[in-house]
């Protein structure tokens, strides 16, 4: 372990009664603890030697003694014991994660450590689902009913088809084309139904007027034919 969190505050207050070497071999006994990841030496005089303090073997005594406790494996601390106990299952998994492919991704490992979280994201994920739905469907009704303008032969077809003339079909094609197909300020959805709606005003508006002879009309569609050609 090449790395490790130093507190200098904590680590202050406990050693603002040591002298100097005795600082001093404090911090580079914990440095040959981290670094070993295993207890130091039981032999002092060994140790001295490892930290290059061979001629204070008293103070390094003297700090194994007040901050750390000997063992049968050799001199340990139990805040550094922890901490490399952390970064051993860490690394640990590390290692285990390696092999399957990689480290978890963050999401994961949060819904892992929280089943509630990850059961309100999945009904979440179900609304937002539906919600999609409900608007692809909004979409494709849309795009069903999207409005297609005549061209004035369709107009003239259908007129016909109702025993209208074509001359009523130029003109019906002619307002709505210059209005941009809208029946008031309103997008027009169906043209048939707009074409009835003229023809029938037409022919009341027709029976209220005198009679008009054959050859009139009969003029009225050549005029009609002609705008065509």
């Amino acid at each position: 372990m090449h790395y490790y969190n130093f507190n200098i505050g904590d680590y202050v207050k406990s050693t603002q009664h040591l002298s100097i070497y005795e600082d001093l071999a404090y911090r580079r006994l914990l440095d040959r603890y981290y670094d070993t990841e295993k207890p130091l030496e039981a032999d002092v005089k060994k140790l001295c030697r490892f930290v290059r303090l061979a001629s204070y073997e008293k103070e390094t005594q003297a700090v194994l003694d007040e901050f750390f406790s000997l063992t049968k494996n050799g001199w340990i601390q139990k805040r550094v014991k922890k901490e490399l106990d952390s970064y051993s299952r860490k690394a640990e998994a590390a290692r285990a994660n390696g092999k399957k492919g990689g480290r978890p991704k963050k999401t994961q490992l949060d819904d892992l450590a929280n089943p509630d979280l990850t059961q309100s994201k999945a009904k979440q994920e179900t609304r937002n689902n539906k919600q999609e739905t409900i608007n692809n469907n909004q979409s494709n009704k849309e795009k069903a009913v999207r409005f297609v303008p005549p061209t004035i032969e369709d107009c003239c077809n259908y007129f016909a088809s109702k025993n209208s003339t074509n001359f009523e079909a130029q003109r019906f094609f002619n307002h709505y084309e210059a209005n941009g197909w809208k029946v008031g300020k309103n997008k027009m959805k169906k043209w048939p139904a707009a074409a009835s709606g003229w023809i029938s005003r037409q022919s009341n508006f027709s029976s209220n007027e005198p009679k008009k002879t054959q050859g009139t009309l009969d003029d009225l569609d050549n005029y009609a034919e002609n705008l065509l050609l």
